[in-house]
């Protein structure tokens, strides 16, 4: 189940980054331009340009390449964090107490503030930037979970892993084998097994002398299960042919 759910999660989640962090790019640039705003959310855009598109394409060929690895996937979402929470601070700030929030109007002697359309817009893209943190916070948190609690994994390896084979379910307790080493595994196996084969005992095999017609036979009371076995009662059979010439000869 976590082989197929953890990946969808994580698709989700950087749908939501991407889809969050365009919305609040295009609602700062055209509704309430703010030169800082358009600094920070260039920048988070750039990071997330590099590395979102990145880690899909390398998760969907199932990649071994480690640009994705896990301790660098919570090293862009804390960077991107940082981004959002200032950029979620920074507007309430601006709706706080900024004057360009306010229209002025100057009626019998007195000053009168109101808010306008611009200060909605900041306090909703505030709402959005902490949204966006929260959804990151939990994201990383996530990752940092599974690396740190994945049975037969510590949390080195963990975090060293691509992470879409980090999310995919346990058990991590094998390491990947090259092919040389597969080889050489196949062939000291082999070459085990024939040992256990040929130190098996084999049931003894009684060579017997009939007197009446003075043939020689291999008496074995038991199904020949090998080719070795096969080979042992070969053997005995020529000796026994051999002591049956060799009895011939003395009866002569």
């Amino acid at each position: 189940m976590a082989s197929s759910v953890r990946p969808a999660v994580r698709y989700t989640l950087m749908g939501l980054h991407m889809a969050l962090w365009l919305t609040i790019f295009l609602v700062g640039l055209l509704l309430a331009f703010n030169i800082v705003y358009f600094i920070v959310h260039i920048a988070a855009g750039i990071a997330l340009i590099i590395y979102v598109p990145a880690a899909i394409a390398l998760s969907a060929r199932d990649s071994e390449s480690t640009f994705d690895h896990a301790g660098g996937e919570v090293a862009y979402l804390v960077i991107q964090q940082i981004a959002w929470l200032f950029s979620g601070v920074w507007s309430a700030l601006i709706a706080a107490w900024a004057s360009v929030c306010y229209d002025v109007t100057y009626t019998r002697g007195r000053y009168t503030y109101h808010r306008n359309g611009v200060c909605a817009v900041v306090i909703a893209i505030s709402a959005l930037s902490f949204l966006h943190f929260v959804i990151l916070l939990g994201w990383m948190s996530w990752v940092i979970h599974i690396a740190r609690t994945s049975p037969g994994l510590s949390a080195t390896k963990g975090f060293a892993m691509p992470t879409h084979k980090l999310l995919v379910s346990p058990p991590y307790d094998r390491e990947p084998v090259s092919m040389s080493e597969r080889s050489e595994r196949g062939e000291r196996g082999q070459s085990r097994g024939q040992a256990e084969q040929y130190s098996t005992p084999f049931p003894t095999a009684q060579v017997a002398h009939d007197d009446a017609t003075g043939v020689a036979r291999v008496d074995r009371g038991y199904q020949l299960t090998s080719a070795t076995e096969a080979e042992r009662e070969a053997e005995l059979m020529s000796h026994a042919e051999g002591w049956q010439h060799q009895g011939a000869g003395e009866t002569r």
